[in-house]
C-alpha cells in the first residue's frame, strides 16, 4: 500500500510556464496531493514525480530525476517544444480540444498527441514519450478553469496523468482544508481613505472574520479594540512600494509606527497588491503577504516561500465595480464564490469598505456558503500545520492529526466524490457591450457570461475602422497598441496581458478571440496622447528593422 507521495512543480521561467505550474499546483492540490511549487535548481531526491512546466532544459531535469517525470509544455503556447517531443505532435492545431465533457478553448490552438497516454489519461492531450516522460499539452491554462465542470475535468486530466506515471492503483489523499471542510474563504478590507478622516463602516468592524489591511498613518483613525478582525499592515502611507532602494526602509518604518501603537501585524499587503523588491527579506518580517493576484498566476492557494506565506488577492471587487456597477459586481462577486465553494479553492475578496461600502455591504447580505472563512492569519497557521502533518504521514504512515482529512481511493472515486453532481452556473448567454467612462478614458465591457466564448466582436467607431484596412501584421500591431484589454485581475488579465493573446480589428469590430466565464472583458479605447505613442512604438517596431534591411552593408563595400 503506497504511502502518501510527494509531488514537485518547478516553478516556470516564462509567462505561460508560471501559469502552467499555477494551474497544475491548484488542481492537483484541490484533488488532495501532496504537491509543492520548487525553484529550478531545487534538491528533487525526496519527491516521487516531478512535474515541469515547459519542455527546454528536460534533459538536465532528467538527470536529477530518474524517477517518473512529467512534462505540460508550456513552451507549445509561444513557441516549439524540445525535439524529444516534436514526433508526439498530430494533426492540424485546434482553437478547442475535448477534455473529458468539457470543451475547452485555448489562448492558441494545440495539435492533438499521438501514441498512448500514462494510466487512464486522455488519449491526445497526454502521451508517453520514448525517454519514458509522460509529455501532456498546456490545457490547463484554459477559461475552462473558471467553469465548475472545467475545473475537474481538468483536474482529472492532471490526476490521472500523476497517477499513471506514478503507477498507482490507489493513492492516499489529504484535504486542503482542515477537517474534510469543503473550501475556504478569507475576506480581507483594504482600509484606504481611513488617514483622511474616512470612516470604517461598523458592519466591517463587527460582522464575519475579516484581515483589515491598515496603512501606518491611519493607526490613529483605527480603534483596534472595535474590531473582531485581524489587523495586518498595508504601508507606511498609501503609496505603492515601486522603488526597490526605499522599499525595505519603508516596511521598517511602517513597523516601528505599528510597534508605537502597541500592535504586531503578522501580515502585510502593499497598496496595489505589487512590491518590486527581493520577496525573502519581507517574508522574514511577516508571517504571510498578500501579494498579486490568483487568476493571473492560476494559484488558487496559499504557496509557502521562505520564511513565510504568500497568499495572492482572487478578486478585487471595487476595481470591478468602476466598470460594471455594484448590482453586477455584486452577482459576479457571488457566482465566483460559488465557483470556488465548488472547485475546493481559496477565494481572497478584497474590499475598501472606507471608499466603497456597498460592495462589501451587498456581499454580506448574502449566505455565507458552506465554507470555512477565516483571517489570513489563522488560514496561513493551518496551511503551516497542514503542511508538517503531510510530512509527519509521509513518513509515518496514515496516522494524521485529527483536523487533516486523509482518504484512501482510486483517482476515479476520489475525482467523482469530489466533483459536484450539478456544477453548471446558469447565467447571460449571448455577449452585451457596453461603453463607460472611468478617469475620462472610455472603456468597452463586454459583459460577464455563464461559459466562455470564443470570437466575441466589439462594435468600433468609424475612426477605428480604418484599421481593417491595413496588412495583416500591421493590423494586429496597430490592434494590440491602440486598443488593448485592459484588465489588470482576473483570468483575462492572464491570456491578454500575460501570454499576449491580442483582440485585432476586422470588419468594423474589435474581435476578442476568448472571453473567460463569469468575468467582464475590459477594452480601452485611445485618447490622442495613446494614439501618438502608438504610432511612434509602431514606427519602430515596423520601419526602422524594415529600412535597415535595404540599407547598403557598408561592409561589403
Amino acid at each position: 500500500m503506497s504511502r502518501l507521495a510527494r509531488i514537485a512543480v518547478v516553478g516556470g521561467d516564462t509567462a505561460g510556464a508560471r501559469a502552467v505550474a499555477g494551474a497544475v499546483v491548484s488542481l492537483l492540490t484541490a484533488v488532495g496531493r501532496w504537491v509543492e511549487q520548487v525553484p529550478a535548481d531545487a534538491d528533487l531526491d525526496p519527491y516521487a514525480a516531478v512535474v515541469l512546466p515547459r519542455s527546454r532544459g528536460w534533459r538536465t531535469v532528467r538527470e536529477r530525476h530518474p524517477g517518473p517525470l512529467v512534462v505540460v509544455d508550456a513552451d507549445l503556447l509561444g513557441g516549439r517544444p524540445d525535439a524529444e517531443f516534436l514526433p508526439l505532435l498530430s494533426g492540424a492545431p485546434r482553437a478547442t480540444l475535448a477534455i473529458g465533457d468539457t470543451h475547452a478553448l485555448l489562448p492558441c490552438p494545440l495539435p492533438p498527441l499521438a501514441g498512448p497516454p500514462p494510466g487512464d489519461a486522455p488519449r491526445g492531450l497526454v502521451a508517453r514519450a520514448p525517454s519514458g516522460a509522460a509529455y501532456a499539452l498546456p490545457v490547463v491554462v484554459s477559461p475552462a478553469l473558471r467553469t465548475v465542470a472545467g475545473f475537474w475535468s481538468l483536474a482529472a486530466l492532471v490526476e490521472h496523468t500523476v497517477a499513471g506515471v506514478l503507477n498507482e492503483q490507489t493513492a492516499l489523499y489529504a484535504a486542503p482544508w482542515p477537517r474534510g471542510v469543503r473550501a475556504a474563504r478569507a475576506l480581507t478590507y483594504d482600509l484606504d481613505g481611513l488617514e483622511a478622516g474616512g470612516v470604517l463602516p461598523r458592519f466591517a468592524a463587527r460582522d464575519r472574520p475579516a484581515t483589515l489591511f491598515c496603512t501606518a498613518d491611519a493607526l490613529g483613525r483605527l480603534d483596534a479594540g472595535d474590531t473582531t478582525g485581524e489587523i495586518a499592515a498595508h504601508g507606511d502611507v498609501h503609496r505603492g512600494f515601486g522603488d526597490a532602494r526605499t522599499n525595505l526602509a519603508r516596511v521598517d518604518r511602517m513597523l516601528d509606527a505599528f510597534r508605537a501603537a502597541r500592535l504586531a501585524p503578522r501580515g502585510f499587503s502593499p497598496p496595489n497588491s505589487t512590491y518590486s523588491s527581493d520577496l525573502a527579506p519581507l517574508l522574514a518580517r511577516f508571517r504571510y503577504v498578500r501579494l498579486g493576484y490568483q487568476e493571473r498566476g492560476l494559484r488558487f492557494y496559499p504557496e509557502p516561500r521562505g520564511d513565510g506565506v504568500l497568499v495572492p488577492v482572487s478578486y478585487y471587487t471595487d476595481f470591478l465595480q468602476r466598470y460594471v456597477g455594484p448590482e453586477e459586481c455584486a452577482r459576479l462577486l457571488a457566482r465566483f464564490c460559488r465557483w470556488a465553494e465548488a472547485t475546493s479553492v481559496l477565494a481572497v475578496p478584497c474590499f475598501h469598505p472606507c471608499l466603497w461600502p456597498e460592495p462589501l455591504a451587498r456581499f454580506l447580505d448574502q449566505a455565507g456558503g458552506d465554507v470555512w472563512e477565516a483571517t489570513l492569519g489563522e488560514l496561513t497557521d493551518w496551511w503551516t500545520r497542514r503542511r508538517a502533518a503531510l510530512a509527519a504521514v509521509a513518513t509515518g504512515g496514515e496516522a494524521a492529526p485529527a483536523d487533516l482529512a486523509l482518504v484512501r481511493a482510486t483517482p476515479a472515486e476520489r475525482l467523482a466524490a469530489l466533483r459536484p453532481r450539478d456544477g453548471a452556473l446558469r447565467g447571460d448567454a449571448r455577449p452585451r457591450t457596453a461603453r463607460v467612462v472611468v478617469g475620462e478614458r472610455e472603456v468597452s465591457v463586454v459583459a460577464a457570461m455563464a461559459e466562455p466564448a470564443a470570437d466575441v466582436d466589439i462594435p468600433l467607431a468609424r475612426r477605428w475602422r480604418v484599421l481593417g484596412w491595413l496588412p495583416g501584421p500591421l493590423r494586429r500591431a496597430a490592434s494590440r497598441a491602440l486598443l488593448p484589454v485592459a484588465n489588470e485581475t482576473g483570468m483575462h488579465g492572464c491570456l491578454y496581458r500575460d501570454l499576449g493573446v491580442a483582440a485585432e480589428v476586422t470588419r468594423g469590430a474589435l474581435r476578442l478571440p476568448v472571453v473567460a466565464a463569469d468575468e467582464p472583458v475590459m477594452v480601452r479605447h485611445p485618447v490622442g496622447a495613446d494614439a501618438g505613442r502608438a504610432a511612434r512604438r509602431l514606427v519602430r517596431r515596423l520601419v526602422v528593422p524594415a529600412l535597415a534591411r535595404l540599407r547598403p552593408d557598408r561592409t561589403s563595400a
